[in-house]
């Protein structure tokens, strides 16, 4: 990279980085207008079924199935407004699975995750920070398990302490890397703005190479999206 180019990143960066949470905005915008029409879902099948037996699955790719039904069922941006007594309940039925499943896989990175996402609910902070730094060191670079290990902590950030920090930038770095997992990102702009400084000065932090193509990808997704 060009060391002339270097000093007009950050201001590169800022300027895309808001050109994407607009955009972002754009394609979520039915997501909140659905929200706040009282759309809230409904359990899935396989939560109500684990309820009254959480027992893991025999076969692989049912256990990742069921893992990453309760994990992702906790994690919808409605769940805060379910009443806690069901929160609580669905987090402790997807502990119990997660942890059924880790007899038999320890380093199976979606179960840690969603051992993360069940201590979160429950309040437990230790339990929280353990799981998500396992699930961190056992698929540190599958770029779908770090987007949402990131969006996690972004929604715990307050509660992190300034040594797991460089944990959210390691998981950042990996989306960086994937080109796949950019509108994930641009998303999170969107979704966190208290964090877009956050988000901002680590993508600044990063090899120039990643911060290339950051902008590159943002520049593409602006110039796809349809005309209002």
């Amino acid at each position: 990279m060009n060391k002339s180019n270097l000093p007009v990143l950050p201001a590169a960066l800022g300027f895309f980085g808001l050109a994407f949470f607009g955009l972002s905005l754009y394609f979520l915008g039915p997501e909140f207008r659905a929200f706040k029409a009282g759309a809230l879902p409904q359990k899935s099948t396989a939560i109500s079924a684990l309820e009254t037996r959480p027992q893991a699955a025999w076969a692989t790719s049912s256990r990742l199935a069921q893992l990453d039904d309760c994990a992702s069922v906790q994690m919808r941006r409605e769940a805060p407004f379910l009443p806690m007594a069901e929160r609580r309940a669905s987090a402790r039925t997807c502990l119990r699975l997660a942890r059924s499943v880790l007899r038999g896989s320890p380093t199976l990175s979606l179960a840690h995750y969603a051992v993360a996402v069940s201590a979160l609910q429950m309040g437990d902070r230790r339990l929280f920070r353990h799981a998500l730094i396992t699930a961190r060191t056992t698929g540190a670079n599958e770029a779908w398990l770090a987007s949402r290990r990131l969006n996690l902590g972004l929604i715990a950030f307050d509660r992190l302490p300034a040594q797991d920090l460089a944990g959210l930038e390691q998981d950042l770095a990996v989306l960086l890397s994937n080109g796949a997992t950019t509108a994930n990102l641009g998303q999170m702009l969107a979704l966190y703005p208290q964090r877009r400084g956050f988000l901002l000065a680590t993508i600044e932090r990063q090899p120039p190479r990643l911060q290339e193509l950051f902008l590159r990808r943002v520049s593409l997704q602006s110039a796809r999206a349809p005309a209002k």
